[in-house]
């Protein structure tokens, strides 16, 4: 088990300002590796974490729960996380959380972090960042997970981002747990989402999707605002369908869509008379 030197290594990073290297490899861990209290003084700025690859240096994520956390990174500005793989065991717990789903203050938020080809699987959600702002992800990639990626409230972007073979959903976008449920700000550039029960399901907020592959989600690539939720806006630029995949839109305020190409159907976009 070496979730204590990890925890260990991730301190003496964090107090000499150092970065982390995990070398090839696979490591069992099984409880959370790193949690910020939620305080100005606590704030973690530059921690850096870097692997050999997303397939050499592997975290094998074994908790105790299903709502732990291999990395809590609320409270944490301006980091690197790049090259490693965070991998469950049977299908549990959470890879990465970006940001409290119940506080909303600085002390709070995950701050203008980098995320550089990191993989997350076999979890029951591979990420999910709450009030967390300016974090960019590339090359992220989530796959066999319950659910792929989970954005409550915040601003962050996603480039070339592949959400694969997850259980339920391969993304989710919805408001805020708190502050008045207030809408959700997500950019995706480059995006390959294919063989989940659900692409996408948009319930909030503004979401941009540019250059985005949608094939064989069996229910639909993507279900916006059929949840009783309002989305402000979406706009899609630059989408290919693989297969004859719906596309469902009910309470969307403004609705912009360009660029289809692949498989389509007359009825695989289905837009309801609520949106606009």
């Amino acid at each position: 088990d070496s979730t204590n030197a990890f925890k260990t290594a991730i301190s003496d990073s964090i107090t000499n300002k150092k970065t982390l290297y995990i070398p090839a490899g696979t490591y069992l861990v099984t409880s959370n590796l790193l949690t910020v209290s939620r305080d100005n003084a606590s704030r973690v700025r530059g921690l850096s974490i870097i692997g050999a690859g997303n397939m050499l240096s592997v975290i094998k994520f074994n908790p105790v729960t299903n709502t732990e956390i291999c990395l809590d990174l609320t409270n944490v500005w301006h980091g690197l996380f790049k090259d490693f793989m965070i991998q469950g065991v049977g299908i549990k717990g959470i890879g990465m959380q970006l940001g409290d789903p119940t506080i909303r203050t600085t002390d709070s938020n995950t701050y203008n972090c980098d995320f550089v080809n990191v993989y997350t699987r076999d979890l029951d959600i591979g990420i999910k960042t709450n009030y967390a702002w300016g974090n960019s992800f590339v090359n992220l990639k989530t796959r066999y997970c319950n659910k792929g990626m989970i954005a409550y409230g915040g601003a962050n972007s996603f480039t070339a981002y592949n959400a694969e073979a997850c259980y339920e959903y391969g993304i989710k976008i919805i408001g805020e747990l708190i502050g008045g449920g207030s809408g959700t700000t997500v950019s995706f550039n480059g995006l390959l989402i294919e063989n989940n029960p659900i692409g996408m399901i948009i319930d909030s907020g503004n979401v941009v999707i540019n250059n985005a592959y949608f094939e064989a989600n069996a229910t639909a690539n993507i279900q916006a605002g059929i949840n009783g939720y309002s989305v402000d806006s979406i706009l899609i630029n630059g989408v290919h369908n693989g297969l004859y995949d719906k596309f469902i839109f009910d309470q969307v305020n403004s609705l912009t869509i360009k660029g289809i190409t692949g498989y389509t159907f007359y009825n695989q976009f289905q837009i309801s008379k609520n949106v606009k």
